[in-house]
């Protein structure tokens, strides 16, 4: 029996699930399979390197932190969070970027982030390019009001090489990594 938590459209493991020797992974319906840790850089296709996410899920990840290293998805993070993770930018563009999910879910021809939303999320906010307000609709589908530490163990559980985690210490946005304890 496999129990799935699921947020949004994310979807891991709460139990491993059992795979026969030589057998290759397969997405559920819906989902992309994401390595925590990229092959690349020595992950592995085992079921504590493997994630379950959605394809506009995915593309929001890759668009924010690439194949950035651990160090720098933590910059990046807090360098989103202080720009976008409360701020006014944020509250216009919601709208915009959940009828964007809607339209694309139903429609898988589309684009996640055309041009004509971003026009939109441009004249809505001080946001003055194309880039930054992908970025933004990036932000709010991955992240939409989640506090920092929610933020965190999104990151920890299903996004971040399963060695490593990322914390804050006390109440500053100062993100730190440290190897997880087995």
């Amino acid at each position: 029996m496999f129990d799935f938590l699921k947020n949004g459209g994310i979807l891991w493991k709460d139990k491993h699930q059992p795979r026969r020797k030589g057998v290759g992974i397969s997405a559920p319906t819906g989902y992309t399979i994401h390595h925590r840790k990229r092959r690349e850089d020595g992950g592995d296709d085992s079921d504590r390197n493997i994630s379950f996410v959605s394809a506009e899920h995915h593309q929001a990840w890759n668009l924010l932190f690439d194949r950035y290293p651990n160090e720098k998805v933590a910059f990046k993070l807090e360098k989103y969070w202080k720009k976008f993770g409360e701020g006014k930018a944020v509250l216009m563009a919601r709208q915009i970027v959940l009828n964007l999910l809607e339209s694309h879910q139903k429609s898988r021809r589309n684009k996640l982030f055309n041009s004509k939303s971003l026009r939109q999320v441009i004249n809505l906010t001080n946001i003055n390019s194309k880039s930054e307000a992908k970025k933004l609709c990036a932000w709010i589908l991955l992240f939409d009001n989640l506090s920092l530490d929610e933020i965190l163990e999104i990151c920890n559980k299903v996004w971040l090489d399963p060695d490593i985690e990322f914390f804050t210490k006390s109440k500053t946005a100062k993100i730190s990594i440290r190897k997880k304890k087995n």
